[in-house]
């Protein structure tokens, strides 16, 4: 059987489980008043964030379970734990994706499985970032992350399919790190995000 990183799919599989990693980390660190911080996305609190989150990973659960992507638009207030749901959400999408890239590698790949799998792996990451700088963690992301995520969007992203359900990019230089590269291409204006925190402070 071919190890599941070396088959296109596996590697597809595991970016997305190191972005679930990180997104799982930055919302598990969070306590009940961080809910309420704003964050670089523009309306939406940590709280907005995490039910965001939830809600992908069960609309990428849906494509890859039956080939249709129904992407949320404004997330609900919670009713219950927002962390724990998400949590639990997030964690069941890995699942499923893992066992999408073993059925994968047995020569059987699960249709929509290599899509569901980029997904995640924007999503998470971006919005993992998103958490980590309402807690003042911006730049605690691993650089190899924001690295093979941004190679990533920048083949699946250019403007013209970024919809509305991506901002527009933000400028960036060719000095920044990769993670400011990346929140850069995904629409985040650290700029502004850093002088809101300060005018806040």
């Amino acid at each position: 059987m071919t190890e599941l990183s070396q088959s296109p799919l596996g590697a597809d599989v595991a970016l997305a489980a190191r972005a679930g990693r990180y997104a799982l980390d930055e919302v598990g660190a969070l306590t009940i008043g961080d809910l309420d911080r704003p964050t670089p996305c523009a309306d939406w609190d940590v709280r907005s964030v995490v039910a965001h989150l939830a809600d992908v990973a069960d609309a990428l659960a849906g494509l890859l379970a039956t080939g249709r992507l129904t992407m949320p638009g404004s997330p609900a207030r919670p009713a219950d734990d927002p962390v724990a749901g998400a949590q639990r959400r997030v964690q069941q999408l890995l699942d499923q994706l893992q066992a999408a890239g073993e059925q994968g590698s047995d020569g059987h790949p699960a249709p929509w499985a290599a899509e569901a799998a980029h997904g995640a792996a924007i999503e998470f990451t971006v919005h993992g970032w998103d958490v980590a700088a309402a807690r003042g963690r911006a730049h605690q992301m691993p650089a190899d992350l924001a690295g093979d995520v941004l190679a990533l969007a920048g083949r699946l992203l250019d403007d013209s399919a970024r919809g509305a359900s991506f901002a527009a990019r933000v400028t960036s230089g060719p000095d920044e790190s990769p993670v400011e590269r990346l929140v850069a291409f995904m629409g985040r204006d650290t700029a502004r995000w850093t002088r809101s925190l300060t005018a806040g402070a």
